[in-house]
């Protein structure tokens, strides 16, 4: 019957329509275990994404306040690195003071060290200056003992004769006798002077010329007593001995250059002074003026420097 429904069919049709129903129904047997198997995983598979999710939203939460602590913390850095760059450059402008500072000390380091050099240099050159004028000074004194004796040498046996005596200090030669020089209250020179300044002038001034690059000054000086009879006052007797006294000196220097010839004139007249002191230098004898020795000519001798050198002696000592 079902033949004649559907039609007749060999038996080869009718093996290949089996085998691929059969292949269909497999087919959807396998669709339809997929489909439960999608189906049961489905669900479970949305609690993951939102699990994951809650998750991911937690952990961008944590990333998110991670990240506000990491701004946190450059901001943090970035008041640190302001205030480093604060500290550093203060500690530049230090570093600029400190430096000028440096440079100041080191310029008065090297002025202290020239001012040490330049005091030492002066200590050296005052030690020497020292030695100098102490070479000096025992030269003058020594010169001064050298004229000395050669006065001595030269006038020891006239001095008795002249009633003349020679001074160490100041080199004075002295003539002592008033009646011998002058007249009373006169100013020129008695016959006995003039022969004794005659051979005493030449051979005095041959002596000095020895020591002429040492010699400052040969000082004439005249000296009388404190008495004068026509004054009353002792002002009066005084400017009286003073105008008589530099009478005395010039008529003295006047025949001491006239007693020499040209060359040696010249040379004591460049050295020569007139010095009437009247009674300013007045003899004493246990503090009573002697005025018979009071009153005298002097021949004096100023040695060079003779004041300077005495001072610094003073000072050496």
């Amino acid at each position: 019957m079902m033949e004649n429904i559907i039609g007749s069919a060999d038996a080869t049709e009718e093996n290949e329509w089996i085998s691929f129903s059969d292949l269909m129904a497999v087919m959807m047997v396998i669709f339809v275990f997929i489909a439960i198997i999608y189906f049961d995983r489905v669900p479970k598979n949305q609690q993951q994404i939102i699990e994951q999710k809650k998750q991911l939203q937690l952990e961008l939460t944590l990333l998110d306040e991670e990240k506000e602590n990491l701004e946190i913390l450059k901001q943090e850095l970035l008041k640190d690195l302001r205030e480093a760059e604060r500290v550093k450059q203060s500690l530049e402008d230090q570093a600029k003071v400190l430096r000028a500072e440096a440079s100041d000390l080191q310029d008065q380091k090297d002025t202290v060290e020239e001012n040490m050099n330049l005091a030492l240099d002066a200590v050296a050159r005052a030690e020497k200056a020292k030695q100098v004028f102490t070479n000096t000074l025992i030269d003058f004194k020594t010169v001064e003992s050298d004229i000395y004796e050669a006065l001595i040498l030269e006038f020891e046996n006239d001095l008795t004769g002249w009633d003349a005596e020679i001074i160490r200090d100041n080199l004075i030669f002295r003539f002592k006798s008033p009646e011998v020089l002058f007249p009373a209250n006169e100013y020129n020179l008695t016959p006995e002077f003039e022969k004794i300044l005659g051979e005493f002038v030449p051979r005095y001034v041959s002596v000095l010329q020895n020591f002429s690059e040492y010699i400052d000054e040969i000082r004439v000086e005249g000296h009388t007593s404190s008495e004068f009879s026509s004054q009353p006052t002792a002002l009066g007797k005084y400017i009286s001995n003073m105008e008589l006294s530099q009478d005395r000196t010039r008529s003295v220097t006047d025949f001491a250059l006239r007693a020499l010839n040209d060359d040696r004139r010249a040379w004591l007249q460049s050295l020569l002074t007139a010095n009437g002191l009247s009674s300013s230098k007045l003899i004493l004898n246990a503090g009573i003026e002697d005025r018979e020795r009071s009153r005298r000519v002097e021949f004096t001798i100023r040695t060079a420097t003779r004041k300077t050198l005495v001072r610094l002696e003073e000072i050496l000592e």
